[in-house]
């Protein structure tokens, strides 16, 4: 084992060191389980960028520009320029809550944006519009589902999975083409964390618990295919892949190592003020049955310091991790996946084929 220490940029000056982090190198977990786990890469701060005044949330788009929310309004920048988001858009103000949108999320394609308005009970909505139909200093109409709503993820070019709370912690899916919102996995500890959608999975967070931190932070997996409306399906039914923080802004990069944000700040375990990267062949591991290592198999970053409450995107057009924190986004390059990495890929692969997936 290796003991390896992370830094980054401090806002209030200086570099400032992390965390101490374990982790495995090239450990094979034997013939029963056919995958192997190696030390995940580092990730180098390259630069940072100030986000605009009073934004709410962010994306990255396919051309590799940054979206924010700002008010009522979308804007764009190239965040290694250093340059200003430009305002690409906007919409009508009476759409989000007074505290601002609770997510955007562009769609794979770019063609359209999803912003949740961040209201409660029966009254919350996601909308969505059309990226073509954007003009600068006009409030485009949007189109819109009720949907409780926290956090998001793409599944294709129409389909959004959005946590959230309703009648409880859910996951809702929403079939923008249609108009039509189902409620697809329940019973989400006590709150919701992030999302995301990777390989035909669903891969949810547990962002709250009352039993001193210990559901806090799971991450689990679904099958994105057989997820029902008709018969939701419960959180502890999903596969355990990882816990870190409160499971939040959950993505992956190109080497399938799974990113949380977040922090647990009240549930007890005191895991917070980093944002976690989690080794995918830990995650492919637990897909395919093994136990998950929530302490070897983590790298964690804090780049603001041990208090901050982070989020964090991978920008697969620049191949860097952003990470976001007290309205600045650090970047992280990320080095492109290796040979242990195509081991895990096939040996998931090879895993699904004898399951008959």
């Amino acid at each position: 084992m290796t003991s390896r220490e992370v830094s980054g940029g401090g806002r209030a000056g200086g570099w400032r060191a992390a965390f101490s982090l374990c982790v495995g190198v090239a450990v094979v977990w034997g013939a029963a389980a056919p995958w192997a786990r190696a030390e995940i890469p580092p990730y180098a701060l390259v630069g940072t960028y100030a986000g605009p005044s009073g934004w709410d949330a962010f994306d990255v788009m396919p051309d590799g520009r940054v979206l924010f929310v700002v008010g009522n309004e979308f804007r764009a920048a190239d965040v290694r320029t250093g340059a200003a988001a430009a305002v690409i858009g906007g919409f009508s103000a009476s759409i989000v809550s007074s505290f601002g949108a609770a997510f955007v999320s562009v769609s794979p394609d770019g063609s359209l944006i999803a912003l949740g308005d961040n209201n409660f009970g029966a009254g919350a909505r996601v909308h969505w519009v059309s990226s073509a139909s954007l003009t600068p200093g006009v409030e485009t109409a949007t189109a819109s589902v009720a949907s409780a709503n926290g956090e998001a993820s793409w599944a294709d070019g129409s389909t959004l999975l959005v946590t959230g709370y309703g009648a409880g912690p859910q996951v809702t899916r929403i079939d923008t083409t249609a108009g039509t919102a189902e409620v697809v996995i329940t019973g989400i500890a006590e709150g919701t964390g992030g999302v995301a959608v990777r390989g035909g999975r669903v891969f949810v967070g547990a962002g709250f618990d009352f039993s001193g931190g210990t559901v806090t932070g799971q991450v689990r997996a679904f099958d994105l295919a057989g997820l029902s409306g008709a018969s939701p399906t419960g959180f502890f039914d999903g596969t355990l892949v990882a816990k870190a923080l409160s499971g939040s802004s959950l993505g992956f990069d190109a080497g399938g190592n799974l990113l949380v944000g977040g922090g647990d700040f009240f549930a007890g375990s005191g895991d917070f003020g980093s944002a976690a990267v989690v080794d995918g062949a830990s995650v492919a591991g637990a897909l395919l049955g093994g136990p998950i290592d929530p302490i070897g198999a983590q790298l964690r970053l804090s780049p603001a310091g041990p208090g901050a409450f982070y989020g964090i995107r991978y920008n697969a057009a620049t191949a860097e991790l952003l990470v976001a924190a007290e309205g600045v986004l650090y970047r992280y390059a990320v080095p492109g996946p290796g040979a242990a990495g195509v081991m895990v890929l096939m040996g998931v692969a090879a895993g699904r084929r004898r399951r008959g997936a």
